[in-house]
């Protein structure tokens, strides 16, 4: 957008804007800072389409913010979702009937304050939940600062004590045997391949057969719990793993369970079909209850990491689960793998075998 200038004969700010052949002049006589921001405000109104009230009520700005996320990011992203979940939750319930240009940072705080968890099992929100909601409080008034429906929060919002820090879950030695055994369950197989090769289950349940190119397996696409397909959680996701022992046996027990369904999806659903992200976690929490085993569906790739953190150096560990770039994504895809992976397949065995044992 243009910027206003001031003008100096007839004492006022001015900007003029030309869209579709129609030119449209916006001014203050307010002079300095305010008298520009006005116009600004003003013009941003005029292009968005819509006449935004002097005083907004922090609902009308949500709606607007989520508006443009969904433009921004899509109505399927995770951010989108969290964004969604944590206003309708905290944040439109405490102050969203209230003057946005009302509001003070203690208005703010007491959504930290007064946050009480949506689940009866929980007692208490952790500081990651809590910090989620803040980065949000923080994301919307940044927005609205932008647009100049309010001013900056002066100072951090902070945490408030009593909130648990929720640590990673593992699962140990014991449990990883028990997860190993045969098992009807049909994601059962990719719960494993989770285990054995540290992907997210988005990752796992994005694999197609035409990935598997002799010793190495592209990671190029994932499934997020919408059932829409990415290219992965970040610009690292898309690289190349090796084949281990372990996650070959997985996969030929897997061509065998699906040999009749004719898909294309390694760890498709019963009927062939791109498989499902809640249907795999249910998986894992009947194994669960049924093995003694504690987490949830994470907890593979968080006990992958683990146990190679002593073995394996920190940047092969990274480069295997899509952390860093340190390999070449695209660059190996079939007659060999390269030393760096090789050694990795050589670790990964090692550590498997020494526990299934």
């Amino acid at each position: 957008m243009a910027t206003p200038i001031w003008l100096e004969n007839k004492q006022r700010w001015s900007l003029r804007i030309t869209a579709n052949g129609v030119t449209k002049e916006f001014s203050s006589n307010k002079a300095g800072l305010a008298g520009k921001k006005i116009v600004l405000k003003k013009a941003r109104e005029y292009e968005n389409g819509s006449l935004v009230p002097q005083n907004l009520s922090v609902k009308q700005a949500w709606d607007k913010f989520m508006s443009m996320n969904e433009k921004r990011l899509g109505s399927h992203s995770e951010s989108y979702k969290q964004y969604e979940k944590l206003g309708r939750l905290y944040i439109l319930p405490a102050i969203g009937g209230k003057r946005l240009n009302k509001l003070t940072k203690l208005d703010y705080q007491n959504i930290l304050n007064d946050a009480k968890p949506q689940n009866k099992r929980i007692e208490v929100l952790s500081k990651k939940y809590l910090s989620n909601i803040r980065n949000t409080i923080n994301v919307f008034v940044k927005f609205c600062v932008e647009y100049d429906f309010c001013e900056p929060i002066k100072g951090e919002l902070y945490i408030p004590v009593g909130h648990p820090t929720i640590g990673k879950q593992i699962l140990q030695p014991n449990q990883i045997r028990r997860l190993l055994e045969p098992s009807p369950l049909w994601y059962h197989k990719a719960i494993c391949f989770m285990l054995v090769t540290g992907l997210r289950p988005s990752e796992v349940l994005g694999l197609k057969w035409s990935d598997i190119h002799g010793d190495v397996i592209q990671i190029s696409r994932a499934v997020n719990t919408s059932g829409i397909i990415t290219t992965g959680k970040n610009a690292n996701a898309r690289r190349t793993i090796p084949m281990t022992t372990f996650s070959s046996q997985i996969l030929e027990a897997q061509k065998q369970a699906s040999r009749g369904l004719k898909s294309e999806w390694i760890f498709c659903s019963s009927i062939g079909e791109m498989g499902c992200q809640s249907t795999m976690g249910h998986h894992y929490d009947q194994l669960s209850e049924e093995r003694g085993l504690c987490g949830s569906l994470y907890s593979m790739r968080h006990t992958f990491v683990s146990m190679l953190k002593n073995t394996m150096p920190e940047q092969m560990v990274k480069s295997i689960v899509g952390h860093s770039v340190s390999i070449d994504t695209f660059g190996v895809y079939g007659h060999e793998v390269d030393g760096e992976l090789k050694q990795a397949a050589e670790i990964m065995d090692l550590t498997f075998t020494k526990i299934a044992k």
